[in-house]
């Protein structure tokens, strides 16, 4: 993950941390099952109303709604009525972090590093002593609950993923908004019958008074921040990068949690559960960190390469090709499958004025692939028919969710009869009618190629669920031209 994510990362785990507060506060008000019910409701009107539906299938929002909105919290809220600590609890629900990540390895068949592995480990054995310490002195029904709450959380952070995955242009936010339509109505419903059809409402009704202030600002905060802007983020950054990589920073919540227990609520954990605490926080370092070790990138510019093939990199019979058509990642993992393909690499290009480019600072570079070939086993114009027929170039400076520059279709040619090939192809595309439109692709010199940083590069290998736009269309496929005119 990059610093900014990461970054974002440690937000969602203050909101989330200060979120036990609010819950304890709000459930010194209102019924348990009642207040994890009108806290999505509060959401949900408004989101009917205003919000689009995002274009996903409609069983993964059911499931992010029901895993995510709706059982975490009944399982939380009971839980912590029932007794369990504030801080305790910020400290349990984070068994979602092993939880996803064995979730997405069994049924999304996510990769995971050893490293990932031992974190996991490590952070269950500090949860797994917490569930101990608390049963000496306390009874473990709250303990158990709140794991509950753990397990529906991780069977909703797959189902956002998936809902992304097979969905169409999705807005993280629209699709964190409209998880909260789900949850209401089985939760409200299942508080009239365990608590009673008009408590929670009456307790509403008096909320406005001077005593019941402080839950009402809990409510709010619970609705808001807590799930509208901590839950967006982290929907965000799920739609991104594999939920195993994502999801074990939320093991940082119970730093934040446990800390504001301790000086607003004034709770006192036992030596045992804080050094637990210490445990399951370096499992969660672990475990974020062992995707992939930190790597120092080459900063200059990739040679140019003339078609006669001089980069060491190559034989003495490759030539290259430079294409942007969208988020690299999915355009390198097809490419390099290939028959005539040696070797591809990601980078940025097509912008002079941006020397040393990185993700986060590329000017006007486009997200581009570098492709080494033989070209007596696969030929330049049949590389760009392929190129073609992943990404449509149809969409100015788009491709599927990535909207900007950096995502438009370019051909970077690297002389006269590669240019003359890229021309070619193109009229053919638009001549054909198969394409959605006429190609906004361009077709310039090449310039400097630059590296992207280790954690893009062949990125649909390392993670193969990982997000990508790009696949091959049976239907854009030009008609078979001859060896002369390849």
């Amino acid at each position: 993950m990059t610093v900014r994510d990461r970054a974002l990362a440690v937000v969602v785990a203050v909101l989330w941390g200060a979120n036990f507060i609010a819950i304890d506060v709000g459930l010194e008000y209102f019924p348990p099952v009642f207040l994890a019910g009108v806290r999505m409701l509060v959401l949900a009107v408004p989101t009917l109303l205003l919000v689009p539906r995002p274009r996903v299938p409609l069983r993964w929002l059911l499931g992010f709604g029901l895993g995510f909105g709706t059982l975490q919290f009944l399982f939380l809220f009971l839980g912590m009525y029932a007794g369990m600590p504030a801080g305790l609890a910020s400290l349990v629900l984070q068994a979602s972090g092993p939880f996803t990540l064995v979730l997405g390895a069994l049924l999304l068949r996510e990769r995971a590093s050893r490293r990932q592995w031992l974190g996991v480990l490590v952070a269950v054995a500090g949860l797994a002593t917490i569930a101990l310490a608390r049963a000496q002195s306390a009874p473990v029904l709250p303990v158990l609950l709140t794991l509950l709450g753990a397990l529906c959380w991780a069977a909703g952070n797959l189902c956002s993923r998936l809902a992304q995955r097979d969905g169409t242009e999705v807005n993280p936010l629209h699709l964190t908004m409209w998880m909260t339509v789900v949850p209401p109505v089985p939760l409200l419903a299942a508080s009239a019958v365990v608590e009673g059809p008009a408590t929670g409402w009456v307790a509403l009704g008096g909320a406005l008074a001077t005593a019941a202030l402080p839950a009402l600002g809990a409510l709010v905060y619970l609705s808001v921040a807590a799930t509208v802007v901590a839950t967006g983020i982290w929907t965000a950054l799920l739609r991104r990068y594999p939920a195993g990589l994502v999801a074990p920073h939320s093991l940082l919540v119970p730093v934040v949690g446990m800390s504001l227990a301790v000086l607003v609520l004034g709770e006192r954990p036992s030596a045992v559960e804080l050094a637990a605490g210490v445990v399951v926080v370096a499992g969660v370092l672990t475990a974020s960190a062992g995707a992939r070790a930190p790597a120092r990138r080459n900063t200059t510019a990739a040679p140019h390469v003339e078609a006669t093939g001089t980069d060491e990199r190559e034989g003495p019979m490759t030539e290259t090709a430079i294409l942007a058509g969208g988020c690299f990642w999915g355009v390198q993992e097809l490419l390099r499958q290939r028959p005539g393909v040696v070797s591809t690499r990601v980078g940025y290009s097509g912008d002079p004025n941006t020397p040393n480019a990185t993700y986060r600072r590329h000017g006007d570079h486009a997200e581009a692939v570098e492709i080494v070939f033989d070209p007596e086993q696969i030929g330049y114009r049949e590389i760009l028919e392929f190129f073609f027929q992943i990404h449509d170039p149809s969409t100015k400076d788009r491709q599927g969710n990535d909207i900007g520059r950096s995502y438009r279709s370019v051909i970077f040619h690297d002389g006269d009869e590669q240019r003359r090939t890229a021309l070619d192809t193109i009229a053919d595309v638009d001549a054909s009618g198969l394409w959605p439109g006429r190609a906004t692709t361009d077709v310039e010199p090449a310039g400097d190629f630059w590296e992207a940083e280790p954690e893009h590069q062949d990125y649909l290998q390392k993670y193969p669920y990982g997000y990508t736009c790009h696949f091959p269309r049976p239907n854009w496929v030009l008609p078979r031209r001859t060896a002369g005119t390849a």
